[in-house]
């Protein structure tokens, strides 16, 4: 069995909050609709990488701090 990490509960609530910004202009500055931040936050839609570099930058925190991370094991 090899470990596995994926995404699970997004951050980005939360962390908009510490920031002192709303998800709406969270969503604005990284040229996304707010629906699709809407679609992270449950998990139905991920970030491109570039999204959630620029998405950590404006919230002043790691990347890997916009989602819980899960640790499991995968059998191949």
């Amino acid at each position: 069995m090899a470990a596995s990490l994926r995404l699970g509960e997004s951050r980005i609530p939360n962390l908009c909050r510490r920031a002192k910004i709303t998800q709406a202009e969270l969503a604005r500055r990284l040229g996304i609709p707010r629906q699709t931040l809407y679609k992270v936050n449950k998990r139905i839609r991920d970030l491109s990488l570039e999204q959630a570099i620029n998405a950590a930058y404006i919230l002043d925190c790691k990347v890997e701090d916009l989602h819980v991370i899960v640790h499991g094991t995968r059998t191949e």
